[in-house]
This record gives structure tokens, sequence and C-alpha cells, in this order.
């Protein structure tokens, strides 16, 4: 799949926009309910809010792509579980983000240093 530099920057934008619309307390109580372990395991490197109590760019991405898999293709009970905590916690829809943000874009950037996130 070949990501235009346009899409690229629109996608970056769209997920500058999502903000979590609960604590980060919540978040973590909404994922804890995710019945999977490695999605559990994960969490714990993987999810991060910055000093302004704002998701990081690569933790929604993680979520995002943990919703759109559930770790692999046949797992769709984890993915839906996901996309429901994604909605509930962020005040923009899976959906909407997906239909903003192209899955192999969030991969990539769900371990991207922070730096590299400004550099494209």
């Amino acid at each position: 799949m070949s990501i235009t530099v346009e899409e690229m920057k629109s996608a970056r934008e769209a997920v500058s926009q999502v903000r979590l619309q609960v604590s980060p307390e919540e978040a973590l109580r909404y994922m804890q309910g995710i019945p999977h372990k490695g999605f559990l395991k994960s969490r714990r490197s993987s999810w991060r809010v910055n000093e302004n109590g704002h998701a990081t760019m690569q933790s929604i991405c993680w979520l995002f792509c943990w919703a759109t898999t559930g770790n692999n293709p046949k797992n769709k009970k984890t993915a839906e579980s996901c996309s429901s905590v994604f909605g509930k916690i962020f005040d923009h829809s899976y959906e909407w983000f997906a239909l903003k943000v192209p899955h192999e874009l969030a991969k990539k950037w769900r371990y991207a240093k922070p730096k590299s996130l400004i550099d494209f």
C-alpha cells in the first residue's frame, strides 16, 4: 500500500484530533476488561498518556490496531472489545478513525519515536 504525503498529513491531523473523553484512570479500567492476556501485557508497555492527560499518538494507534485485528485476523471478539473501548474512552469512534487513518500507517506509528512523528 502506497500512502501519499497528503494522505499521511491528513491522517496525522486526524490522530491529533483524538482526545480522551474519560480520565486516564478510567481508560485503564475499560482496558482491563478486555479478556486477552496479550492485550493486557502489551498495554503495560504501549499505553501512554502525556503530561497534559492526552493519550499519545502511539497509544491511540496501538489501540486502533488491536481494534482492527484483535492481534490476529481470527480474533474478532478481542477486536470488537477493543473497538468498543476505543469509542468509550475517546471522543471519536473507531469507525471515524478507520476512515481517516489507514491501518498500515497506524501500525507504523504505534512504534514510532516521538521525533519521527514530526519528520514526515
